[in-house]
């Protein structure tokens, strides 16, 4: 049993610090409500084993229009491995993890991974956070942006209420919506401000920007035009792995957009969809709207995780097959056709990508219970049972296909078909 967490000593990631979430927000592993075990609904959700429900799953996707939806759980090995499963098994781009987007911000923080560390952070003169609440979503940067701001950085936060920096940066209130117009200069004197102290600051001038719609890629557009550092600042633990590895409709592994997809097809052995696929309430629509055949759920409840929870039943009754893999089912109990079971981060093996875009590795400190798996492991065997191969049967060869995808690539162009 895990009663708490420890920090790593690793001072370039946490100084040292652990969160109070990362702390105690832990006992899901042992939740009552886990279950570990396949389950197919028959008359009921019963019991199965591996072999009946990746034979059931088989049928039902066979020449079927699947949709995929992941949560931000799911570690970098699992992200890649899905978003393979989806372009090559279910030949599909419609795959997201994201709640909202941000086009242009993604495309930089999954192709250049490190643009922005902890230790720019400290050493910054100038500093602009947009949309990003940093003590309720990420509290270590919270430290290290308070540090900043003992060393001399000034900083601005520009956000629709005033967050726990208030004591050290200048807050600027703005209307949800408002970053993008806010930011093109001329609506505010103390943005101009700000955006006149980032052009002064040079290199040690960074933009910080949280996932709120629109604030990201403003602030995106803002940093180029200072001359400022520029980084993404993804709240859940698994976000920028899915990122990097293509868990979205437009993007595929290493921020390639579709239209650079060669790479991908000659590392694949296969052609991948060229067609943007549909973003998360796209894909909820189209459930809604009889166009999706099956919806594969992968650690994510729709109707606890999407903001628009009338949607998400509408589309849970309306689609005829539900394939939920995860830890629970919580209210997708009802909605399930059928269960995988998936082992946490404690039963397994695996890499986490911080905000930073740093890979931090975690090592299994218990046996998986039951019959659970890790996800990645789910979807090779899953694809076999469909037909296909991912290529890889152990974590080490994943790993291996992953590095050759998932290097930092150059800029991209600001135009595409990016969804």
């Amino acid at each position: 049993e895990v009663v708490r967490h420890l920090a790593r000593d690793e001072y370039e990631v946490d100084g040292g610090w652990l969160c109070d979430k990362g702390r105690y927000a832990h006992r899901f592993p042992d939740s009552p409500a886990r279950i570990t075990l396949p389950l197919i609904r028959d008359r009921g959700l019963e019991p199965a084993s591996f072999g009946e429900v990746f034979e059931r799953i088989a049928g039902w996707v066979d020449g079927k229009r699947v949709a995929v939806l992941a949560g931000g759980r799911l570690m970098d090995e699992d992200a890649y491995a899905l978003s393979k499963l989806a372009r090559t098994v279910f030949h599909t781009n419609d795959l997201d993890h994201r709640r909202s987007a941000a086009p242009e911000a993604e495309v930089a923080a999954a192709r250049a991974p490190m643009s922005v560390t902890y230790r720019d952070v400290e050493r910054a003169s100038a500093i602009v956070i947009v949309g990003l609440d940093a003590e309720q979503e990420v509290p270590i940067l919270h430290l290290r942006l308070r540090k900043a701001a003992a060393a001399g950085a000034r900083i601005w936060v520009i956000h629709p209420r005033r967050t726990r920096l208030h004591d050290v940066a200048t807050h600027v209130l703005v209307r949800p919506g408002e970053e993008a117009r806010m930011l093109a200069g001329g609506a505010d004197p103390v943005i101009d401000e700000a955006l006149s102290a980032l052009r002064a600051a040079g290199e040690r001038g960074v933009v910080l920007a949280g996932e709120r719609p629109s604030a990201a890629d403003a602030a995106l557009l803002a940093a180029r035009a200072a001359g400022a550092a520029f980084a993404y600042v993804t709240r859940r633990a698994g976000d920028r792995g899915a990122l990097r590895a293509g868990v979205h409709p437009s993007l595929l592994p290493g921020g390639r957009r579709l239209g650079e997809a060669d790479a991908v097809d000659a590392a694949w052995g296969t052609s991948v969809p060229r067609e943007p696929g549909r973003d998360w309430r796209g894909v909820l629509q189209a459930c809604a709207d009889r166009e999706i055949d099956v919806l594969f759920l992968v650690g994510i409840d729709p109707i606890t995780d999407y903001p628009d929870a009338e949607l998400s039943r509408s589309a849970l009754q309306n689609v005829p097959v539900k394939i939920v893999q995860g830890l629970e089912l919580g209210s997708l109990e009802r909605y399930a056709d059928v269960f995988l079971p998936a082992a946490p981060y404690l039963e397994r093996e695996g890499h986490l990508t911080t905000w930073e875009g740093r890979g931090q590795r975690l090592h299994r400190v218990r046996s998986p219970e039951g019959l659970s798996l890790p996800d990645w492991e789910l979807f090779a065997t899953l694809a076999l049972a469909c037909g296909g191969d991912l290529g890889f049967e152990t974590l080490e060869e994943l790993q291996e296909e992953m590095g050759s995808l998932l290097a930092p690539l150059g800029p991209a162009s600001t135009t595409g078909d990016i969804a």
